[in-house]
């Protein structure tokens, strides 16, 4: 059983650097240190000795160490291997989308098109959220907090249809987010203002 988990983990771990590799040299400079530090990683991830819980909570704080260190998208993927070792693990989903909102300058292209940028990124920053909302063994509050934080920033009806480039998108409607974080989502409108 340990030897089919670890061929399942090396797998999974291989091909999300493969993809992420590409990405993150595009967005976030990779140094010799981040590359020792991530070697470590995968040294730990490789050992089929631990316990898979024990395992997806240190992977979390690998995710909180490159979190820190702004390495978002490294972030993410430890986040991701954690959360298929135990998927009850809400808090992974609170730092996933901590990593996006956090990552807001980096995937901003344009001086002007800030605001899209920003909107975008917060909803899959609150698709996370809803998913810690949703695990048993999460940080509730924490995803409660940062989903009323960001909310604010969600544009009315009257922003999106003036500042996005497809305005006939209409609330749920499914919307791709480029940058790093290359996932589907669906639009929200701030209701409030």
């Amino acid at each position: 059983m340990k030897r089919i988990i670890f061929i399942l983990l090396f797998g999974i771990t291989s091909t999300i650097q493969s993809k992420s590799q590409n990405i993150d040299s595009t967005y976030f400079l990779i140094s010799k240190k981040e590359e020792s530090r991530w070697k470590k990683h995968e040294g730990f991830i490789e050992n089929s000795e631990i316990v898979s819980e024990s395992k997806a909570d240190t992977l979390l704080e690998f995710a909180n160490i490159e979190y820190v260190a702004q390495q978002y998208s490294k972030a993410r993927e430890l986040c991701e291997l954690a959360l298929s070792l135990n998927s009850d693990l809400g808090e992974a989903h609170n730092l996933i989308g901590k990593t996006y909102v956090s990552s807001s300058k980096i995937c901003n292209g344009k001086a002007d098109d800030f605001h899209k940028v920003k909107e975008e990124i917060i909803w899959v920053a609150l698709d996370e959220w809803e998913l810690a909302l949703s695990k048993s063994n999460a940080k509730k509050e924490e995803a409660l907090m940062l989903m009323e934080r960001y909310s604010i920033y969600l544009p009315t009806k009257e922003h999106f249809k003036n500042c996005f480039t497809d305005a006939t998108l209409k609330e749920g409607d499914e919307y791709y987010v480029g940058c790093w974080i290359q996932r589907k989502t669906k639009v929200r409108f701030n209701k409030k203002y």
